[in-house]
């Protein structure tokens, strides 16, 4: 009986850790995102785990989170990036969930259509387009 008490407990043991150290995150983008990103773009994505986490933590590089950066989903704008020769322009979105002390990270790469820091002017006039006939 003592050496099933011990055999019960060891299982419990695994059981339990592997519990603890399984837990994963993924962040999926809303399904109305383009696949690539225009500088000034807004975004949405969300996070998918396999539990229950007790703090959830965004970060962006390459454009800024609109809203919090503490829940499930986050909003972000995406910045006009300059061009690199051989690399697809992109920003990296990261969040950092934890789960029983232990922290989660996953992360995400968009692609950015770069506009190489040039500014664009609005595709709207103040002056009045007249036809003649």
């Amino acid at each position: 009986i003592l050496s099933v008490k011990k055999y019960l407990f060891i299982v419990l043991l695994i059981v339990s850790s592997s519990a603890i150290f399984s837990q994963g995150a993924s962040i999926s983008p809303d399904s109305n995102n383009p696949l690539i990103a225009c500088p000034g773009f807004v975004m949405s994505y969300d996070l998918s785990t396999s539990g229950n986490p007790s703090k959830i933590q965004w970060s962006v590089t390459g454009g800024s989170i609109s809203g919090a950066s503490n829940s499930n989903s986050v909003i972000v704008v995406w910045n006009n990036v300059q061009t690199v020769p051989n690399v697809i322009p992109s920003g990296t979105l990261k969040v950092d969930v934890e789960f029983n002390n232990q922290i989660v990270s996953a992360t995400y790469v968009q692609k950015i259509k770069s506009l190489n820091n040039a500014t664009l002017n609005p595709l709207y006039s103040d002056h009045t387009i007249r036809f003649s006939e």
